[in-house]
């Protein structure tokens, strides 16, 4: 991913990345996340902003891990340590 993308435009490419890796096509990821199939095609070009629920959805179907869709580069030096203690948190379950 460019550095000078913003985080909307990563995450989109991070969820594209994922889809194509795993060789889903759209219709089958609008049928495994409930998004209807039009909607998700726009979010996935970019014509349309996505919405918190269809991340979650996403990133549960599409395996996409947090740190995909947030590195380190956009959050601020000064949340840094908080975020990798929530991040771990996050994995661990717990």
């Amino acid at each position: 991913m460019k550095n000078c993308q913003t985080l909307e435009q990563h995450i989109l490419g991070a969820a594209n990345q994922m889809k194509e890796a795993q060789g889903i096509t759209l219709v089958e990821l609008s049928r495994r996340t409930g998004i209807d199939a039009a909607r998700l095609g726009n979010v996935l070009r970019g014509d349309r902003t996505m919405r918190a629920d269809e991340l979650a959805l996403l990133m549960v179907v599409l395996q996409i891990p947090i740190q995909a869709i947030c590195p380190l580069r956009f959050i601020p030096w000064t949340l840094k340590s908080d975020v990798a203690k929530t991040i771990r948190k996050l994995e661990s379950g717990d």
